[in-house]
């Protein structure tokens, strides 16, 4: 997938020269670096998903739009951390948050990318608003066979990662462990009733927007 290599690329960069302000200060490098990701990820067009959870291609386009989404917040994140304004932030957050509400998703689907995708998204979420994100990063990590956020978490950064994603939240992991421990099992239940009460009009809609250097 070109938009996940090209936002690799920018983010293996940002690493490698995070700690020197002045290659980004007029803000030409950072075009030049994060322009081709940019470009590629908005050219991946927000898609509606079909209205009946038993289409074949339900799962894998509600997947495909959560790794869109998780990809515009970790730019966002990479442009806040170059100085930059990501206004755009708490719509793409709140966007995924709606997919991944989704009911009856089989995140089974391409689970790598789809573990991914959530732990960008609920490390930037405020603890209180991500016990969704943390039941379905448990979810996926029994799929995958991990037993422990240290695992998850070092597969999500093999994958692409700036530490700017998880700065300041030292709990994620903690939640992850104790979820995946079954400390949390009443709450899965609660999560479970919740999610056959969403409902699925806004899926004709497209939750397509932008996100640009400003």
């Amino acid at each position: 997938m070109s938009a996940l290599r090209a936002t690799a690329a920018a983010a293996s960069y940002v690493n490698r020269h995070i700690d020197h302000p002045t290659l980004w200060r007029d803000g030409t490098a950072a075009l030049r670096v994060l322009g081709p990701a940019l470009h590629e990820i908005l050219s991946l067009e927000g898609r509606a998903l079909p209205s009946n959870p038993r289409d074949k291609s339900y799962s894998a386009r509600a997947a495909r739009e959560a790794f869109r989404r998780a990809v515009l917040v970790f730019m966002a994140v990479v442009k806040i951390k170059l100085g930059f304004e990501a206004r755009d932030m708490a719509a793409h957050l709140d966007a995924f948050r709606q997919i991944s509400q989704l009911p009856l998703v089989d995140w089974a689907v391409v689970p790598e990318l789809n573990l991914w995708a959530h732990v960008v998204a609920a490390a930037r979420e405020k603890p209180e608003d991500r016990a969704w994100h943390v039941f379905t990063i448990v979810s996926i990590m029994q799929i995958l066979g991990l037993e422990t956020a240290d695992r998850a978490f070092e597969l999500v950064r093999g994958i692409m990662w700036v530490d700017a994603i998880a700065e300041g939240d030292d709990d994620l992991p903690q939640e992850i462990d104790r979820f995946a421990a079954g400390s949390f099992g009443r709450r899965v239940q609660d999560l479970q009733a919740v999610s056959e009460g969403v409902g699925l009009a806004g899926l004709e809609t497209s939750l397509s927007t932008e996100c640009t250097l400003e």
